[in-house]
């Protein structure tokens, strides 16, 4: 449905695009032990870095400073 009226964005969750714009927005994933939500946030970080978007994550765990914490990127 929203393909046909020219609203779904390029980004998915699974085959499920999300509604245009609403990238800007504030997500929250709940699930248990997993469940995939590490995945999920790794394919949205992946999506805004193809695109040259920033992103935000509160990592508590530090389990994605590896994979996407850039500081040269930072200061530029």
């Amino acid at each position: 449905m929203l393909k046909k009226d020219g609203k779904d964005s390029d980004i998915r969750i699974g085959d499920l695009p999300i509604i245009r714009d609403s990238e800007i927005q504030n997500f929250c994933l709940h699930g248990t032990v997993g469940a995939g939500k590490s995945e999920v946030i790794r394919r949205l970080a992946n999506y805004a870095r193809q695109r040259g978007d920033m992103v935000v994550i509160y990592d508590r765990s530090g389990e994605f400073v590896k994979s996407y914490y850039d500081p040269p990127s930072i200061r530029s």
